[in-house]
């Protein structure tokens, strides 16, 4: 799982380098991460990952000789206002120049609303709904291609009928449709 991640984080720390084009000794990068509530071991593979991929990258001189300087803030997994503060706080606080994350559910769709509205270029490797903003992207298969999989796997498997269990939001939606 980590060398999945340090693997993406690795091309997504390249593809900021346009972002060190700034007058900054460091690269100031925002990660949203579950780093307590109902998921707190997925911000941990997050954080694992990502300080390695940037600890590599420094090693070998950083971005232009620049330094990437990660800057974690707790999303709670699904906390729309722990979320939103976060962001906030990266962009008005911190000036960085990027955001990675977040991971769970429905706050992929809060982060692309607001990096839409405030020209934040956001790398998620979270939910993916499929394309949100135009600042946004995500490394993860469609939410709805992940549900036709699953579908296809019970098909192989012979299963006669399926029941869906789903929570009543944006991601539960996107999985409960993907499956016909």
């Amino acid at each position: 799982f980590i060398v999945w991640y340090v693997k993406q984080v690795y091309l997504i720390l390249l593809i900021l380098l346009f972002a060190s084009c700034s007058e900054q000794e460091k690269i100031h990068i925002g990660v949203l991460a579950p780093l307590s509530g109902p998921a707190p071991f997925l911000g941990q593979y997050m954080q694992e990952s990502f300080d390695l991929a940037a600890n590599q990258i420094n090693a070998q001189g950083g971005i232009h000789r620049k330094k990437i300087h990660l800057i974690y803030e707790d999303t709670q997994c699904i906390n729309h206002a722990a979320t939103l503060s976060a962001l906030h706080k990266l962009r008005r606080i911190d000036n960085v120049v990027a955001v990675l994350g977040p991971f769970c559910g429905t706050t992929n769709t809060l982060v692309a609303n607001y990096s839409e509205q405030h020209n934040l270029f956001v790398i998620s490797p979270g939910e993916n709904f499929g394309r949100e903003a135009t600042h946004k992207i995500s490394t993860r298969y469609l939410n709805s291609e992940e549900a036709r999989m699953l579908a296809e796997y019970a098909n192989m498997q012979n299963w006669n009928s399926l029941g869906i269990l789903y929570y009543d939001n944006h991601w539960g939606y996107s999985y409960r449709d993907g499956i016909e």
